[in-house]
């Protein structure tokens, strides 16, 4: 049994609600896009987007004047702003990649062949960042370019996203900041964004030793890391499985606390569900774990057990609209969106809008629970908000289900009103009735609607006999259960008599 008492004065925060990802910035001009990334912020409360590909050339923002100089359009990073701050978002600035004229090499990543390879001239880099920061604030205004965020670069440590080494990304760092700062010296910049907490110390080193402006450091993390990194779990200093994620999180916050700056924020800037059970299994594409139910006990694990370690967590992506490795044109297609193509929601995206409700001041809850599974709960002017999930860790082959029993003392049941929404199969999940349906690659209308329906959350009412307000919740493995629990209203409906109602018609048709 859970008791649930003892609340504590400090208020749920969730640094997963604080921003979101996209893939780059051509995709946010998209219709489709703008319609997914307006209904996320509608329903879970995304405040800030990061996207790769700002000054990619299909943004056509570079180019050569006649006498050689270089000049800039903002058309479409403009179109792209005015879209995200319409909607009452603000960008999580990349400032990436090397657009082909400014580039030194021809390196590329992605299908959309984004350049990779450090400037041929840090003048020239350092004339389009402070343009561009120039520009952003003489559009919006000093006060809203305060609000966002410039992170330098994407994934530095990994060639693929970057050709030369560490110390030419410092090189980097130090112009892009030397050139926002000219323009507004309280802007924030910070990076090094990479993957796998890689040369988080290091910045800080680098920034302090060199009197060079950091505001916060960011880097990336995903669940499946631990086997690219390790290879086999006999390698990887993570006995317990499941560990990896949350105790790198955990080591980030530490290091950041010993450093010299240990006042940091710190921002996850890519984060999402990919998951395997081994390096053999380790994939990028077509990964399953993107798009099942796991998906959305997995994200609740990661950011609730993980919420007091960090400032902001991007899930990527919003939308399977996304374009890495091409469009991917099946419902599900293991593609990092938190909604399909159609705009059909993931279970992923149900976990999102559930972790939203979670309000005010947090239960102390020193409580043991089987592998994968947690609760989180939360009470605010007398209403209590309960999370429970029960992840199935890709490495177990056999996960119980979770039968809980909750108490809370202090109340009387039959005052109270019991209601639960729960994500399961078919009920908050969808992939599982598309995979029963044979995996159509086109939807018919029908089809379509029918897995919209079945996105849609499983809600009910819990029902508790007599005043003691305990009862059980089942869930089954990779299950997500919320439970609201407030007082009975006052107010209950009350008709007329059906005389009454007869008398009032008669007398209006006489009228």
């Amino acid at each position: 049994m859970i008791k649930l008492e003892n609340t504590i004065e400090q208020k749920i925060d969730l640094p997963c609600l604080k921003m979101v990802a996209q893939g780059r910035a051509y995709e946010l001009l998209r219709a489709e896009v703008q319609a997914q990334i307006k209904q996320a912020h509608d329903d879970i409360g995304f405040k800030y987007c990061r996207f790769h590909g700002l000054f990619h050339d299909d943004m056509d923002v570079v180019y050569r004047r006649e006498d050689g100089s270089f000049g800039y359009h903002w058309h479409h990073i403009d179109k792209v702003f005015d879209f995200l701050i319409s909607i009452g978002m603000k960008p999580f600035v990349e400032l990436n990649p090397m657009p082909s004229l400014l580039a030194s090499g021809t390196q590329t990543m992605f299908w959309y062949k984004m350049n990779v390879t450090p400037p041929k001239s840090y003048d020239d880099w350092y004339d389009l960042i402070y343009s561009f920061t120039e520009h952003v604030t003489e559009r919006y205004g000093e006060d809203e370019i305060k609000q966002w965020y410039f992170e330098v670069w994407n994934e530095p440590n990994l060639k693929c996203f970057w050709s030369a080494d560490q110390a030419e990304y410092f090189k980097l760092y130090k112009t892009s900041v030397t050139a926002v700062r000219a323009v507004c010296d309280e802007y924030k910049v910070g990076g090094p964004a990479t993957a796998t907490c890689s040369w988080v110390t290091d910045i800080i080193d680098y920034c302090t030793d060199n009197n060079l402006p950091l505001d916060f450091v960011s880097t990336h993390l995903y669940p499946q890391d631990e086997y690219c990194i390790y290879k086999t779990r006999e390698n990887s200093p993570y006995e317990q499985v499941g560990d990896y994620f949350i105790e790198e999180v955990k080591k980030v916050k530490e290091k950041v606390a010993a450093s010299k700056r240990p006042d940091l924020p710190i921002y996850w800037t890519e984060f999402n569900t990919l998951s395997s059970d081994s390096a053999k299994h380790i994939t990028f594409l077509n990964n399953t774990a993107l798009d099942r139910l796991y998906g959305a006990s997995c994200v609740c694990r990661c950011l609730l057990e993980t919420m007091d370690y960090s400032d902001g967590v991007a899930y990527w992506t919003v939308s399977d609209v996304f374009e890495e490795s091409q469009m991917r044109h099946t419902p599900f297609s293991g593609t990092y969106g938190l909604m399909t193509l159609q705009g059909i929601k993931k279970a992923t995206y149900n976990a999102f809008e559930l972790m939203k409700r979670l309000r005010g001041k947090r239960f102390s809850l020193d409580v043991s629970t089987p592998l994968g599974c947690g609760i989180v709960a939360t009470e605010e002017k007398g209403t209590i908000r309960i999370l429970m999930y029960n992840c199935k860790l890709p490495e177990i082959k056999d996960q119980p289900g979770w039968r809980e029993t909750l108490y809370i003392p202090g109340i009387d049941a039959s005052e109270y009103i019991f209601e639960q929404a729960k994500i399961e199969k078919g009920r908050g999940s969808a992939y599982e009735e598309w995979v029963k349906m044979g995996k159509p690659a086109n939807l018919t209308p029908f089809e379509e609607s029918y897995l919209r329906s079945c996105a849609e959350m499983h809600y009910s009412l819990i029902e508790v006999e007599g005043t003691r307000a305990e009862f059980e919740v089942c869930l089954k493995p990779d299950e997500v259960c919320y439970v609201e629990i407030h007082r009975r209203s006052r107010d209950v409906a009350i008709w007329a008599s059906n005389e009454e109602l007869e008398d009032q018609l008669n007398v209006a048709n006489h009228r």
